[in-house]
């Protein structure tokens, strides 16, 4: 077992991952008699068949309770090789992170500026997508953190979550909307005019349909956008309302193209939190970002 190939493991899971053996040669960047001449000596070494050739490379018994295992080994060599790396560059190097549209918007940009003041010769890798696409980016060891919304992860032990400061979510209308510069608008007033919103977690859908409910409106949106830049496009050019933490509208509100509205009803917080892996050390410059996401997200 000592004379195990990482490399043979490796192809083993490509092949076993992929939908024929030409689509995982074709994937390695090599031929397919080399793959198989490969995958061969490594059933060798194990001393045992991984494949059934006579049903299309299909995995053996044997292959089926290995595959998870080399999954594990490449995963470990993978940190391993980060670790290395991030004793090689102390605070040089990559930080790839990942985020959901809203606190994209949100505390993430402040963060990461304050993170290139500090640190300019940094590379920062950054995705935004749907919140459920975020923990296989992490646990495929394509991020080293996200940031996004944390009541909706279930408990998960490899997974170590840390909330940020709770996000008042303010609501907002162009200028010159009736709403706009109204003291105490109520729920009933509010939801006379299309609302538009990003793509919602269950509490905010579950607020959303509680003021609906009050008001006896119908519960759809008008429009419903994870891409905060355009609904502030839509906002500024008709009688839509909308609601986002403060952050991801400052600007505007500042500039006074869009105008707070003073909705009487039960505070709305946006819960974020930065989530990483608990078996997968953090390089300096993460560990930063997470501090200036603490501050982005405590208004300071």
């Amino acid at each position: 077992m000592t004379s195990w190939n990482l490399q043979r493991i490796g192809y083993f899971v490509a092949v076993a991952d992929a939908p024929s053996l030409s689509d995982a040669a074709r994937k390695l960047g090599i031929s397919q008699p080399a793959l198989t001449t490969a995958i061969q000596k490594f059933e060798q070494e194990i001393g045992g068949e991984l494949f059934d050739r006579e049903h299309g490379f299909e995995l053996t018994a044997l292959g089926r309770e290995f595959l998870p295992r080399g999954r594990e080994v490449l995963s470990r060599f993978r940190d391993l090789d980060h670790e290395v790396e991030l004793l090689k560059t102390g605070e040089l190097g990559v930080v790839r992170i990942a985020c959901g549209p809203t606190v994209a918007d949100g505390c993430v940009g402040p963060a990461v500026a304050a993170l290139v003041r500090s640190r300019p010769e940094l590379r920062i890798e950054i995705e935004v997508r749907p919140f459920s696409g975020l923990p296989p980016l992490l646990r495929e060891r394509k991020i080293d953190l996200f940031v996004g919304d944390v009541t909706v992860i279930g408990q998960a032990e490899d997974l170590e979550i840390e909330a940020l400061p709770p996000q008042e979510v303010v609501f907002f209308c162009r200028a010159g909307h009736p709403l706009a510069g109204r003291r105490k608008v109520s729920p009933e007033e509010f939801f006379r005019y299309p609302v538009v919103a990003a793509d919602l977690p269950p509490w905010a859908e579950s607020w959303l349909r509680k003021q609906r409910s009050l008001t006896g409106s119908a519960p759809a949106l008008t429009v419903r956008c994870s891409h905060h830049a355009l609904l502030n496009r839509v906002v500024l050019g008709s009688d839509a309302v909308c609601g986002a933490p403060r952050e991801a509208i400052q600007m505007e509100l500042e500039s006074g193209r869009l105008a707070r509205i003073d909705l009487v009803t039960e505070p709305l917080l946006n819960r974020a939190g930065v989530v990483r892996l608990r078996s997968r050390s953090l390089s300096p410059a993460a560990a930063r970002l997470i501090d200036e996401l603490r501050r982005a997200a405590a208004g300071g």
